[in-house]
C-alpha cells in the first residue's frame, strides 16, 4: 500500500499538519539501508533511475504515480505495506540454560529500532545470566573446596588427638604397672630376706644357746 498525495497536490490530506505532511512524505530515496544520524535506520528506497517500479494510479479522477518516495518500508523493498505503524507485537523470548530463564517483550514499530533492542536486550539478558552463573559455579566450588579442606583437616586432627591420647593412656598404663610390679617385687624380696634373716639368726642364738650349757 501507498501514502495517498498529499502536499500540494492534496492539500487537504488526513496527514497535513501546518501546511505539511506529519509522516515526514515523500522520502529521500536510498541506494542501500543505512543507519542515521539518530541511531534509525533509513531503509533503502531505489529511484526509478535505479531500475525500479513505479505504480500509476488514479486519486480524485487525476493520475498520480507512485514511487518508493511514497511508500513505507516493505519486506522486499517496494510499494507493498503502509506507513502506519505495525501493531504493537509481543515477542517472547525463553532462553533455557541452567540458570536463565528470560522473557522479553519487545515494542516494535516501522521505522524503529525494534531488532537492535532485541539484540541489545538478549546481549545484555546473557551477559548477566553468564555472570550470574559463573559466580554460582565459583562460589559452589569454593564451597565445596572449604568443606572438604574442613572435613579433611578434623579428621586428621581428631586422628593426631586419638593417636596422642592413646600414647599418653598407655605409658601412664605401663608406668603405672611397672611400678606396682617393682613394689611388690622388693616387698617380696625384702619379706623374703627378713625370713631368711630371723630364721638364721635365730639358728645361731640356738646354737649358742647349747654350746653354753655343755
Amino acid at each position: 500500500m501507498i501514502h495517498l498525495p498529499c502536499g500540494a497536490i492534496n492539500p487537504q490530506s488526513p496527514c497535513m499538519v501546518d501546511g505539511k505532511c506529519s509522516k515526514r512524505y515523500p522520502r529521500k530515496f536510498t541506494a542501500e539501508t543505512v543507519t542515521g544520524n539518530d541511531g534509525y535506520p533509513l531503509y533503502r528506497r531505489r529511484s526509478p533511475d535505479d531500475n525500479d517500479q513505479t505504480v500509476t494510479t488514479k486519486v480524485k479522477r487525476m493520475d498520480f504515480v507512485v514511487d518508493n518516495r511514497t511508500s513505507s518500508y516493505g519486506r522486499y523493498g517496494s510499494v507493498t505495506t503502509t506507513h502506519k505503524r505495525v501493531l504493537y507485537n509481543r515477542i517472547a523470548t525463553i532462553c533455557r540454560s541452567n540458570a536463565l530463564s528470560i522473557s522479553l517483550k519487545v515494542d516494535r514499530w516501522s521505522g524503529s529500532r525494534g531488532f537492535p533492542a532485541l539484540v541489545e536486550a538478549l546481549a545484555e539478558a546473557f551477559s548477566q545470566a553468564l555472570v550470574e552463573t559463573l559466580a554460582e559455579a565459583l562460589a559452589q566450588a569454593l564451597a565445596q573446596a572449604l568443606a572438604e579442606a574442613l572435613a579433611e583437616a578434623l579428621v586428621q586432627a581428631m586422628a593426631q588427638a586419638m593417636a596422642q591420647a592413646m600414647a599418653q593412656a598407655m605409658a601412664q598404663a605401663m608406668a603405672q604397672a611397672m611400678a606396682q610390679a617393682m613394689a611388690q617385687a622388693m616387698a617380696q624380696a625384702m619379706a623374703q630376706g627378713m625370713a631368711q634373716a630371723f630364721v638364721q639368726a635365730c639358728a645361731q642364738a640356738l646354737t649358742q644357746a647349747l654350746a653354753f650349757s655343755d
